[in-house]
């Protein structure tokens, strides 16, 4: 991902237009980036708005948590 992510950086300061991130956003590697990213962050410690932590997150499946991201961003 992060060879995707300096690509994408590197063409952005070229005037790049990007379509389609989306796609990008809600692919599965991504989503797990995202979480690793959240759950070495301290931030992660606190609760959101559900009152769920990332904590309570690392307790269920992880196949369940992306599809419920993915269709959180269906229609974006």
């Amino acid at each position: 991902m992060q060879e995707l992510f300096d690509d994408l950086y590197d063409k952005s300061c070229k005037g790049y237009k990007f379509k389609h991130l989306v796609e990008l956003i809600t692919s599965e590697s991504n989503i797990k980036l995202t979480y690793r990213n959240i759950k070495r962050n301290n931030g992660g410690k606190t609760s959101g708005v559900n009152k769920h932590t990332i904590d309570d997150i690392a307790n269920g499946n992880i196949e369940e948590v992306i599809k419920y991201v993915q269709n959180r961003l269906k229609y974006y």
